[in-house]
């Protein structure tokens, strides 16, 4: 992997790194040095004042002249010339040196000020009337420049140029794991985006076909219940001899053609409730309701179906219990749901109970009940339905209540029904800021009871 754009110094090295190692080669040496970029910015400066250059400046042709070749300076080595060498106003020397890496022309490396270590004659008129610097003087703190053999400021050059180098060489490796760090997070970022965006349209597909799927369960199911309707009348009226009298077998056809019929309609009616409530649709009409009274109503209407089965349905006799806030209606068919449940699983002769009372539930962290640590605690109307049927396996506990899920595939042929009645009585409790729990265990039958919260003050 290579980087693909120019880099300068400043880039490849971390701010403050050229100052220290310029300070550093400056203790050792005693050698003021600068470093540029290409472009002439000034990166680092390390050149203590002298005396000499000083006293040149406290005069204004001298700080003029300092000026214009510190302007100089920066642009020292352009034309090409490696090293390239410069006097200045007082007679000091500077050495510019180019930084290269990789081929290319990073910058420059200005050293000085120095004069060489033999007798150097000062410039003509540094000194006079013209600068108002005095001769004496300056010769005086000429002493204090740094003097040094031209083999040996090359060699200083060249320990800088190594050492510059490993800089540049780590700096440009730290570049590259960051923008290859950098191009692997936007790359994994454009992964995660492009799932995110197949996701949001496959979901957006499959709401899509669920609302279609509702649309068509509902639109059938009321295109199948009005026919039926009309035969399950058709057939009353001819059991009921409206037609001419019947003798015992034609009334034996048309019972089985009734009951037929009948459970047919519930069938369709459940497939009603679950576009219902896959369309989140379902509106409740809540106001008082006794739960006992609505219990035994509840036993009437699957009488038909426990006489066929010779299952008895009973209800306990209990203490009375406050009333709740609910739409009758849908209670009502939740506890048909869970009565039809018990009674298609029961064996013959058996028998289905229901209780009633007060319960305060322990506190499940996967139940939508009660999960309000530091609210007061609320009580809860319970009805218990009890039966002795062959029980559920502890593993199939948490599925029984999905939608159109079955223990036992052969239950579908032995026992009839989608597997709805269960995830409706379950979605309806819910609804009613409720739910059902079930307590199984195989051989022993199972006990489904419905909690429905009591409104506050109700149970006071």
């Amino acid at each position: 992997m290579s980087l693909d754009r120019t880099l300068g110094l400043a880039e490849l090295v971390e701010p403050g790194g050229f100052e220290r190692i310029c300070a550093s080669f400056q203790g050792l040496f005693g050698l003021g040095m600068r470093v540029y970029a290409s472009d002439g910015t000034l990166l680092a400066e390390t050149a203590p004042e002298s005396g000499y250059c000083a006293y040149l400046r406290e005069s204004a042709e001298g700080r003029r002249q300092c000026k214009q070749f510190r302007a100089r300076l920066a642009q020292l080595g352009e034309a090409g010339d490696d090293p390239a060498t410069a006097r200045c106003f007082g007679g000091c020397t500077y050495l510019a040196r180019r930084v290269v890496f990789d081929g290319e022309e990073m910058g420059r490396v200005v050293y000085g000020p120095f004069v060489g270590s033999g007798a150097e004659r000062m410039p003509p008129g540094v000194a006079g009337p013209a600068t108002g610097l005095d001769a004496a003087r300056l010769a005086a703190l000429a002493g204090s420049l740094r003097r040094i053999e031209r083999e040996t400021l090359d060699r200083i050059a060249a320990a800088f140029q190594r050492i510059l180098e490993l800089l540049l060489r780590g700096g440009q490796r730290a570049l590259l794991t960051s923008d290859a760090h950098h191009a692997a997070i936007e790359e994994s970022y454009r992964e995660v985006a492009e799932k995110n965006r197949q996701l949001r349209e496959t979901a957006e597909r499959l709401q899509e076909l669920d609302r279609l799927k509702s649309n068509f369960l509902s639109t059938v199911s009321h295109e199948l219940r009005t026919p039926l309707t009309s035969i399950i009348g058709y057939t009353e009226m001819l059991s009921q001899g409206l037609a001419g009298p019947l003798n015992e077998e034609q009334r034996r056809f048309l019972a089985t053609v009734l009951e037929k019929g009948e459970a047919l309609l519930r069938m369709i009616s459940a497939i009603l409730d679950v576009a219902t409530l896959d369309a989140s649709r379902i509106a409740l009409q809540r106001r008082p309701l006794d739960l006992r009274r609505l219990c035994r109503e509840a036993a009437d209407k699957a009488l038909a179906q426990s006489s066929r089965k010779d299952v008895q349905v009973r209800l306990r006799p209990g203490d009375i219990v406050p009333q709740v806030e609910a739409d009758p209606e849908v209670i009502e068919k939740t506890l048909v749901h869970l009565l039809d449940n018990a009674i298609k699983f029961s064996p013959p002769s058996g028998a289905v109970e229901i209780e009633v009372g007060l319960t305060e539930p322990e506190i499940d962290e996967d139940s939508e009940v009660g999960f309000v640590l530091l609210a007061p605690t609320r009580r809860y109307v319970q009805v218990g339905i009890h039966d002795a049927g062959p029980g559920i396996p502890e593993p199939e506990l948490d599925r029984i209540f999905d939608a159109f899920y079955q223990v036992d595939g052969s239950a579908t042929r032995s026992h009839g029904g989608l597997g709805i009645g269960l995830a409706l009585a379950q979605q309806f409790a819910r609804a009613h800021g409720g739910e059902i729990r079930v307590e199984s265990r195989p051989g022993q039958g199972s006990i489904f009871r419905l909690l429905l919260p009591l409104p506050p003050g109700a149970e006071r």
